[in-house]
C-alpha cells in the first residue's frame, strides 16, 4: 500500500524532515535552558515572565542557527537568516487577529468556543496561536491582505502588542485613541469593509466583573511578579551577552552570521541600522526619492526590509501548508513556557471566579 510519505517528492521530504528537526531542537534547547544550573543561576536574577519569554525566543533562534548555520555563505540562506525571524512574528499576527475577533464575539455572547470558560482563557492562546483548535488555518487571501498591509507605512509601527489584551484595546476604542489598537487589526477591518468588533458589548466581562465586585479584582491575575526582579529584555545586547557567555565557538559564529545586522533587534539607532542593512545586502536597491540623505537612507532600508520580510512570509506560508498537509503539529514550535505560565494564571482566575460565585450563593441563602 502506497503511503502519503511515498507520494511526496524528495525535496518535500527533506523540508518536512527539517521542520521536524527544528521542532526537536527547540524542545531540547528549552529543556536545557530550564534545567541546567548555569542557566538557572543567571535567570534567577530576573522575573519569571520575562525569563519564559527569553527562553522561548532564544530556543527558537538557536535551533535555526543550528540547522542553517553551516550554509550561511549561500546568499539566499543568509537573507533568510536575517529576515525569517521577523516574518515568523508577522505571520502569527494573522491568526492573532482572527482569535481576537472570536474573543470579541464570545464576550458578546454570540458564540461558544470549546475550552473557553472565562475571559482569562484567551490569554494563554496568544502563545500557542497555531495550535488553537477552533481557529481556521491561514488562507492565501488572508496572507495577501497582510502582504498589502506590509506595503503601508503603518506596518513599520509597533508589533509588540499583547495581542489578546481586550481591555486595553476596548479602552482605546471607547476613548477614541486608535493609535493604541494594533495597526494590523485596524487595517484588516478596513480591508474587509467591516466595523471593529470592539464595539460589541462585553457581556461576559461585565458578568465576571460583577461576580468579582470590581475591575481591579477582575484583573488581579495579570499583575506583575511581586519579587521586584527586573525584566530580562530580549534585544541584541542581551542576546549577544548570552551567546558569548554560554555557547561554544560554533554557535557564536552562527549567531554572528544570523544576528549581527539583524534589522529588528540591533538597537544602535535607526540610521546605523539602516546603513548596516543596506551595506550588507547584495541586492539592487533603488532610491525612490530625494531629500535629506538620512531620511532617504532610513526609508530605503525600511522599504527593503519589508520587501524581504514579505518574501520570507510567502516561503513560510508554503511551509505552513506543508505542515497542514503532512499533519505535523505546531505545538513544538510555539511559546510553550509562556502558554503554561498564563494557563496557570487563567486557572487561578477561574478558581477565584468560582469561589466568588459560591460565596455570593451562600450570602443569598442567608
Amino acid at each position: 500500500m502506497i503511503t502519503i510519505w511515498e507520494n511526496l517528492s524528495v525535496e518535500t521530504r527533506k523540508e518536512i524532515e527539517r521542520i521536524l528537526k527544528a521542532d526537536d531542537l527547540k524542545r531540547q534547547y528549552m529543556e536545557e535552558l530550564h534545567t541546567r544550573p548555569c542557566y538557572r543561576d543567571f535567570f534567577n536574577h530576573y522575573n519569571d515572565e520575562s525569563v519564559h519569554a527569553f527562553i522561548d525566543e532564544y530556543a527558537k533562534r538557536k535551533s535555526y542557527y543550528t540547522i542553517h548555520g553551516e550554509i550561511k555563505a549561500d546568499e539566499q540562506s543568509e537573507a533568510e537568516l536575517k529576515f525569517r525571524h521577523i516574518a515568523e512574528k508577522y505571520f502569527a499576527e494573522i491568526q492573532q487577529k482572527k482569535l481576537f475577533d472570536l474573543q470579541c464575539l464570545w464576550r458578546a455572547g454570540k458564540i461558544t468556543l470549546d475550552g473557553i470558560g472565562t475571559t482569562a482563557d484567551f490569554t494563554p492562546l496568544e502563545f500557542c496561536i497555531f495550535s488553537v483548535p477552533f481557529l481556521k488555518p491561514v488562507t492565501e487571501h488572508e496572507l495577501n491582505i497582510y502582504l498589502d498591509y506590509l506595503k503601508t507605512d503603518e506596518s513599520a509601527n509597533n508589533h509588540d502588542y499583547r495581542w489578546q489584551d481586550f481591555d486595553s484595546f476596548r479602552s482605546a476604542f471607547e476613548s477614541n485613541q486608535p493609535e493604541r489598537i494594533p495597526e494590523w487589526y485596524r487595517f484588516y477591518d478596513r480591508a474587509l469593509g467591516a466595523e471593529s468588533l470592539l464595539k460589541s458589548e462585553n457581556i461576559k466581562g461585565k458578568e465576571e466583573s460583577k461576580w468579582l465586585n470590581n475591575e481591579k479584582e477582575e484583573h488581579a491575575f495579570e499583575s506583575s511578579d511581586d519579587t521586584g526582579k527586573p525584566d530580562l529584555e530580549f534585544n541584541y545586547n542581551s542576546l549577544e551577552f548570552f551567546v558569548y557567555t554560554f555557547e561554544d565557538r560554533k554557535t557564536i559564529r552562527q549567531f554572528m552570521a544570523a544576528e549581527r545586522f539583524h534589522p529588528e533587534i540591533d538597537n544602535n539607532g535607526l540610521l546605523n541600522e539602516a546603513w548596516k542593512l543596506l551595506r550588507e545586502s547584495e541586492d539592487d536597491i533603488s532610491i525612490l526619492k530625494t531629500g535629506n540623505w538620512k531620511t532617504v537612507l532610513i526609508e530605503t532600508a525600511d522599504r527593503y526590509r519589508r520587501k524581504k520580510t514579505a518574501e520570507c512570509m510567502k516561503d513560510l506560508f508554503k511551509e505552513y501548508q506543508m505542515r497542514l498537509k503532512a499533519g505535523i503539529p505546531f505545538r513544538a514550535g510555539e511559546n510553550d513556557s509562556l502558554f503554561e505560565f498564563y494557563s496557570v494564571k487563567a486557572n487561578l482566575y477561574s478558581q477565584k471566579l468560582s469561589a466568588a460565585k459560591k460565596a455570593a450563593g451562600r450570602k443569598s441563602d442567608c
